[in-house]
């Protein structure tokens, strides 16, 4: 397989280092390398995904209110205890 690789200066320099003492190729090199950091076996990763349960509160506010009503009704304290939920 042919494929382009951007390596780090100091990646470089050692595979040149490696390339000169060895004797070996670009190539023969950069594999070993690789290989060398690679697993023998590599292991399968289950996708296990966690679920995320919302446990819904009771604010107190009713149901039908909306939001732009909500904010209206933060201005005056009166309006704004109507909006509650009797208990």
């Amino acid at each position: 397989m042919k494929t382009t690789v951007t390596l780090d200066a100091d990646v470089a320099a050692q595979l040149r280092l490696v390339m000169k003492l060895s004797g070996a190729t670009f190539k023969e090199t950069l594999n070993d390398a690789v290989r060398a950091g690679l697993p023998s076996r590599p292991k399968m990763r289950k996708k296990t995904r966690q679920i995320y349960v919302l446990k819904p509160r009771d604010l107190g506010m009713r149901a039908d209110v909306l939001p732009s009503h909500l904010l209206a009704a933060m201005d005056d304290e009166a309006d704004f205890a109507k909006l509650r939920v009797s208990q």
